[in-house]
């Protein structure tokens, strides 16, 4: 997912906040620019875990962020000054920057505050998941050469009044607009929550334009593989027209039809690796 990511709904704002719990990453910030007099007093930037987020809704706009520093530095440009014009969540401490490198803000309360160490490592909780290594930049970086090879020219992030795709690739008679997911640290958990939210992205690019192709691109992983095999009903691809782009660890890329997804899948129980 590319960020800043503008949450659509209440559905997108839970899938990402129990990212949040999963994985101990990502930030969402609360914008209610506009809407109170005090900007401060609403703008609130959370941890994407924090309990606030599970209470809250999307009747004011949410955005999310993978990063601590690309969060403050995109709402101090579009929104203003920390403390003047937003603030950090005093419930969930949001992670603060000190020389470059993000650390949590332990900071006890005034009452029991006693002398620290500023300079304390971070001590980051273990994890259950390696780090990903085919991550959605590396499903585009695969995908944009074949699409070269195929005559397209591509554009990345291209933005538009629906938010921001990810890939758009022209030929002479072809576009095509793709959203990409791919794996992060949270596990089959979160590789089902970024392909069910792909899914939704995709749909809502959507146009009434000559030979407009949307399509999902997405790693061949066990996890991908796992969700693939466990989702089932894939009616949705054929309905709304979106077509499926596969790529390997090798680099190798598998276009399959909407008509043909379903039986992509089958294939996939049956441990077959070929295009249907």
């Amino acid at each position: 997912m590319q960020t800043p990511y503008f949450i659509k709904n209440d559905d997108e704002l839970k899938r990402l906040h129990l990212q949040g719990k999963a994985t101990g990453n990502g930030f969402i910030y609360n914008d209610y620019s506009g809407n109170i007099p005090s900007g401060a007093l609403g703008n609130v930037l959370h941890r994407a875990d924090c309990r606030n987020i599970s209470k809250s809704n999307t009747k004011y706009p949410k955005v999310f962020f993978d990063r601590l520093d690309e969060a403050a530095q995109w709402i101090t440009r579009e929104r203003g000054a920390e403390g003047e014009r937003w603030r950090r969540c005093e419930c969930c401490r949001s992670e603060r920057v000190n020389s470059g490198k993000v650390q949590l803000n332990t900071t006890p309360p005034k009452s029991t505050r006693k002398a620290t160490a500023l300079s304390e490592p971070r001590h980051e909780p273990t994890r259950h998941h390696d780090h990903p290594s085919f991550t959605e930049g590396k499903v585009e970086d695969f995908l944009l050469p074949w699409l070269e090879a195929q005559g397209y020219s591509v554009q990345k992030r291209v933005r538009t009044s629906n938010g921001i795709i990810d890939m758009v690739a022209r030929n002479s008679e072809i576009e095509w607009i793709i959203e990409a997911k791919g794996e992060d640290k949270g596990g089959f958990g979160t590789a089902e929550m970024n392909f069910r939210i792909g899914v939704t992205q995709i749909c809502s690019r959507k146009v009434d334009r000559p030979n407009c192709r949307l399509a999902l691109a997405i790693p061949m992983t066990p996890h991908f593989k796992r969700l693939l095999l466990k989702h089932q009903d894939f009616t949705v691809f054929e309905r709304m027209d979106i077509w499926l782009f596969v790529a390997t660890a090798e680099g190798k890329i598998t276009l399959v039809q909407p008509h043909q997804v379903q039986q992509f899948v089958d294939h996939l129980s049956d441990g077959a690796s070929s295009t249907p």
